[in-house]
């Protein structure tokens, strides 16, 4: 008998709008959805087929950009207010529970969709359907689209749980290229981790991952009677990013060979980020959330490799490297206190003392 369970969560940024926008694109309307059916993939998730077990699982191939780069937002019919936001959108200046004319007024490009339940629920179906490939134990959140508990127990004779989020990521990345895939460790530890594919866009082509590990501990107390709770992190991002950075086709020049760029092939560039960190937050929550305080000081450790790769068109070669290896220490602190049941005020303190230190007032307000 097993007598400790690991679990995986997945994780599928502003996942309804995805959702709505494929059903839109593909011509899906919402009754013709309503009765879809659980599909069950049967090749391995990594296989090359495996994509197309289920219908409408990929966006359109006359797609240009990936939905979270356009300027969406989905909009409630009983409040007509924005419920959801795309990352495009909310570069832009738009927010969740905005009115569409104040969106429209940030953004003359927005596309204005209805949410749509049942265009929701069946892509859950779709997605929980691919990731059963992966895992027989797959368990969407309740109320909470985009995001689902996997089953992560047993897989030590295929791989292991590595193989596993790996499975997991490239399932997760059919829908958005920036999933998040985290397992649940021995003795409360979270393992978070993403991954960017070697997928060339513009003049660069990256291939980076990141990966933290993560406890929460409770201290005392509860949601009533108040709370105090201690967080430890560590983190890394790795990997390298190649592509013509210094010397790009559109710079290339043959007239002046003391200038930059006097050549008639892009630089062949590479850059590693080399990022390894640590924290501790501890965060103070009165009875009944009426305020609460947090601080959190950290560490992290900076070793970016740069190389530079240019062949010059009078025989020069540029092989110039820059190494930079820099500590830096920081400390955030804040709070928040609810002046009333819609309303509060906030403040925050950012300081790296070796760079900049950042002081923040600010204000919220709920709508109902």
């Amino acid at each position: 008998m097993q007598s400790e369970w690991r679990v995986a969560c997945v994780r599928i940024p502003r996942f309804p709008i995805g959702a709505v926008w494929r059903a839109v694109r593909s011509g899906d309307s919402a009754m013709g959805a309503a009765d879809a059916q659980l599909l069950l993939p049967f090749t391995a998730p990594n296989s090359p087929s495996s994509s197309n077990q289920v219908p409408n699982s990929a966006p359109p191939s006359s797609a240009p950009e990936h939905w979270d780069d356009l300027p969406i937002v989905l909009t409630d019919a009983t409040s007509k207010r924005l419920r959801a936001v795309s990352a495009a959108a909310g570069r832009l200046g738009v927010r969740a529970g905005m009115r569409p004319t104040e969106a429209r007024a940030l953004c003359a490009d927005l596309h204005e969709l209805p949410w749509d339940d049942v265009a929701i629920s069946a892509a859950i179906t779709q997605l929980s359907a691919q990731l059963i490939g992966a895992s027989p134990q797959v368990t969407p959140v309740d109320n909470v689209p985009g995001l689902w508990w996997v089953g992560a127990s047993g897989f030590d004779g295929v791989g292991g749980e590595q193989e596993l989020a790996k499975s997991l990521l490239r399932i997760a990345k059919r829908w958005h290229p920036r999933p998040r895939v985290a397992i649940g460790l021995p003795g409360g530890v979270l393992l978070e981790g993403s991954y960017l594919p070697p997928i060339k866009v513009a003049d660069a082509e990256p291939n980076l991952g990141s990966v933290a590990l993560s406890r929460p501990v409770h201290l005392s107390g509860s949601a009533e009677q108040g709370s105090l709770s201690l967080l430890l992190r560590a983190h890394g991002t790795f990997g390298h990013v190649r592509g013509s950075i210094t010397c790009p086709e559109k710079n290339l020049q043959q007239s002046d060979p003391n200038a930059a760029c006097y050549g008639t092939e892009p630089s062949s560039d590479t850059y590693e980020p080399n990022m390894f960190g640590a924290e501790a937050g501890i965060a103070k929550e009165a009875a009944g959330g009426r305020w609460g305080a947090y601080a959190s000081p950290g560490v992290t450790w900076l070793r970016p490799r740069f190389q530079v790769g240019f062949q010059y068109t009078n025989a020069a070669f540029d092989d110039t490297k820059i190494s930079v290896d820099m500590t830096r220490f920081a400390i955030g602190a804040g709070g928040w206190y609810r002046v009333s049941a819609g309303a509060a005020v906030t403040a925050e303190l950012y300081s790296v003392p070796t760079d900049a230190t950042t002081f923040r007032l600010g204000g919220a307000y709920t709508f109902h």
